[in-house]
């Protein structure tokens, strides 16, 4: 259920757990109008950030919702008197449980967490899945790794399972296809990739250099050493994380 300590140890350092700076989120959240006292469900909510955000800069009862108790522990410590104006309540629970008896959401966001509602890696399947946890005229904000250009064979088989779309436009057209209309789309620039990528890096390396002598500084230095040798050798190429907010018909 938990993630390897390495994720652990960057999504306790970092802001976003995905590759796209808030600025950019705001952008695509803009056209939603959204009105304080709106009620929103981030699926898969890491270490809180983007809930703790939707919050205080729009005044929105957001629900938070983290399966893994290691992460789901640091979005509890990072959001200690966090969440006003808006409500803001986190949950250590399996997103698919939790939606079973959800009523429908202003907002939903999943990004990076698409997985975490079904076993579909198509992301018409999933974003038609997904609108279900909406009312009638709310939004699904929908962000995931998409593939620049064809992947690299040794690429495409470490991605398997992953909800990875085609492309941006393919991945527009999937929410279309979903009986969604899309409101705004954005891809991250690659200094966001880059960002992300290296602060977790950082992350590791202070807790690496802290811990010298922890039972588990091996693992943490192979699997970040890991995670960085295939982002600059096949990922940074091939890679990008595209952002949706579409809109669901009333």
């Amino acid at each position: 259920m938990n993630p390897p300590k390495s994720i652990e140890i960057g999504y306790a350092a970092i802001g976003l757990c995905n590759p796209v700076s808030m600025e950019l989120v705001d952008r695509a959240l803009s056209v939603a109008g959204l009105e304080p006292g709106g009620r929103a469900l981030d699926l898969g909510c890491g270490n809180a950030t983007m809930a703790i955000h939707l919050a205080e800069a729009y005044g929105l009862e957001v629900e938070a919702i983290e399966r893994s108790p290691a992460i789901f522990q640091i979005a509890m410590d990072r959001a200690v008197g966090r969440g006003a104006p808006g409500k803001l309540t986190l949950q250590n629970v399996d997103s698919r449980d939790y939606l079973t008896g959800s009523q429908p959401f202003d907002l939903l966001v999943a990004m990076g967490a698409s997985q975490l509602s079904g076993d579909s890696t198509d992301p018409q399947t999933v974003i038609a899945g997904l609108s279900e946890h909406v009312r009638p005229s709310g939004f699904l904000f929908w962000a995931e790794v998409l593939w620049r250009r064809p992947p690299d064979p040794a690429l495409a088989v470490m991605a398997v399972g992953q909800v990875i779309g085609k492309g941006h436009t393919e991945n527009i057209l999937a929410g279309e296809a979903a009986g969604l209309s899309c409101w705004y789309a954005g891809v991250s620039t690659q200094q966001e990739w880059d960002d992300f990528t290296w602060r977790m890096v950082a992350a590791n390396q202070t807790w690496l250099d802290a811990h010298p002598l922890d039972p588990q500084a091996e693992p943490v230095r192979a699997h970040i050493g890991y995670l960085r040798d295939v982002y600059l050798t096949l990922g940074r190429e091939a890679l990008d994380f595209g952002f949706y907010l579409f809109r669901k018909p009333e």
